[in-house]
Order: C-alpha cells, then structure tokens, then sequence
C-alpha cells in the first residue's frame, strides 16, 4: 500500500474519531496510528502488534479503554464501509492488552494508585478514612452519619486472563463516570473496590446508575455470564472500627480460589 493511500486513510480515520470520540489531532497523531492503518488496509492479516502498540500509547496519553475501542471502530469503518470485516474480539483483547500495558507504565511511580485500575490504593483508602473521621470529630459529627462505603465485588476467580483484567479495567473506568464527584475510589483486592462517598440520597441513585453501566460487561470469556455484587456499607462508629472493616473486606476478597491459568 502507498504511503498516500495510507495517510488518506489515517485522515478519514481522525475525521471519524473527531466526530464520534472527540479527540484532537494533537493527541490523536501517532507513527502508531499509521502503522495499525497501513496493517489494516493491508489486508487484515496479524494486526495484533501494531493494535498493541497503538493501545499502549492510547493509554499513556489518557485516553480511557472504551475511547480507544470506539476509535477503533471509526478505523474499521473507514477501511472497510461495507463493513465485511469487523472488529472482533481478539482485536479488542490485543489493543486492550497493550493499554493496559501502557497504563500500568504510565502509573508504575505513583504510590497512591493501583496500576491495573487507576484507581486508589488500599493505603490510600485509610488515609482518607482516617482524614475523614479526625475532620467530623472536629466539627462535631459522627462519620459514620454523614459518610458510606460503596462496595463492589466481581467474581474474577471464574475467569482467565486476560477477561479478569479487563473487566476490573472496565468496572474501573464506570466507577469514575459515576463517582465523579471527588469521591475516593479504592481498589483494595482481587476484583474489590470500595468508594467512599457522602451518605446522601443520591447514593442510591447512584448505585443504580452503577449497575446499569456494568451489567452490559458481566458477559467475558467464551460468553459465560458472571454477576457483580454490589452493595452500600454503612461505617462504624470508630476509626478503628472502619480500618477493621478494611481489613476483613479486603481478607475477603483474597479468600478466593486459584484463578484458572491463562488462554495459551
């Protein structure tokens, strides 16, 4: 394929991820991009290291895995209009291998962030529990009136990688739609986070938004269905209390079979 033929391609491409993703050419331009354009149009064959690639650097520049799955949807649309050839699942699992790749390099030296997820830390958590309690004490509340934990569980013991990391990857990325109001968001175990949030009405709400927007990636690995548990938990009265609570839901989490081994 001629070098023309391929920036024609990459320029309709950014045309459709502008309309559709609403990146911006100075984010969006990459020699990857070009790489996976001329691999695509060169007849569909081995993508899988340019589609790496290009998900690795996609995640070093902040883009969110399902903006990077939709901007390749826009790349397959404008190589094949007819849509003959489609994006499958072994493409997304490639790009988003290299995106999670390219997160976890991204985040390796911020102490206060799970690499896979972005999310919080464990440690992180108990920090702001602990600033959360000795701030109520002082005005003269409980914190246990004024704040709860969210707590979601996904049963990762019952699939392979990379599904298992993916779904967490996800989960992750629709806890910070629908928390995104300062709320901290911890990853705390295998498939486990905890928000702590201000113990309102529009938690609820919340919640059900919540299961709305994850129910739709419950279906991984060969099709098999799991099902997320999702709940609030109401905080204890002490500091103590509440680290302790850390704890066992976090031993729980950790209490779980030896995940299968991976896809070979």
């Amino acid at each position: 394929m001629s070098r023309i033929r391929t920036l024609s391609i990459v320029e309709a491409w950014l045309g459709e991820a502008r309309r559709r993703v609403g990146v911006s050419r100075d984010d969006w331009l990459h020699p990857a991009v070009e790489a996976l354009a001329e691999a695509l149009d060169g007849g569909f064959t081995e993508p899988g290291p340019a589609l790496a690639r290009l998900g690795a650097i996609r995640a070093s520049n902040g883009f969110t895995l399902d903006e990077v799955i939709e901007d390749l949807h826009c790349l397959y649309d404008v190589v094949d209009p007819a849509r003959r050839v489609r994006l499958d699942r072994l493409d997304t699992l490639e790009v988003a291998r290299g995106w999670v790749h390219g997160f976890a390099e991204a985040t390796r030296d911020m102490g206060c962030v799970e690499p896979l997820t972005g999310c919080a830390t464990e440690a992180f958590l108990r920090a702001r529990l602990t600033q959360t309690y000795q701030h109520c004490d002082s005005i003269g509340l409980g914190a246990a009136d004024v704040h709860s934990l969210v707590v979601v569980r996904l049963p990762l013991e019952s699939l392979r990688e990379p599904h298992r990391s993916l779904l967490a990857v996800r989960v992750a990325e629709r806890l910070r739609v629908v928390f995104d109001g300062g709320e901290t968001i911890a990853s705390v175990g295998p498939g486990t986070f905890i928000v702590l949030v201000a113990d309102t009405p529009a938690v609820g709400a919340a919640l059900a938004s919540l299961t709305e927007r994850v129910e739709p990636d419950l279906v991984c690995d060969e099709a098999s269905p799991v099902r997320t548990q999702l709940w609030i938990e109401g905080l204890p009265e002490s500091l103590d209390q509440a680290l302790s609570l850390i704890d066992d839901l976090t031993t729980r989490s950790r209490r779980r079979p030896t995940p299968p081994t991976p896809d070979p």
